[in-house]
């Protein structure tokens, strides 16, 4: 398992997940599933850790990719 750190981008942290795990690599435009699904905007390495900076939560999928470029983040 690959573990990210979380920066949200558009939303508050507080009480929000901060780690994310994936078996896969990450890659920008990608869509995870917190609490809401969030597109994937930016992958920075940490010193011990890749930080995901994730986009506003979505209801779905594709609108989280379609928040995501209307933000400007993408």
């Amino acid at each position: 398992m690959i573990e990210y750190k979380v920066k949200y981008l558009d939303d508050h942290q507080a009480g929000r997940p901060d780690r994310y795990e994936s078996e896969h690599p990450l890659r920008v435009g990608d869509v995870v599933e917190l609490d809401d699904f969030h597109c994937v905007c930016n992958i920075q390495r940490l010193q011990t850790i890749h930080r995901i900076d994730l986009a506003r939560g979505c209801e779905s999928e594709q609108e989280a990719i379609l928040e995501a470029e209307y933000s400007g983040h993408l």
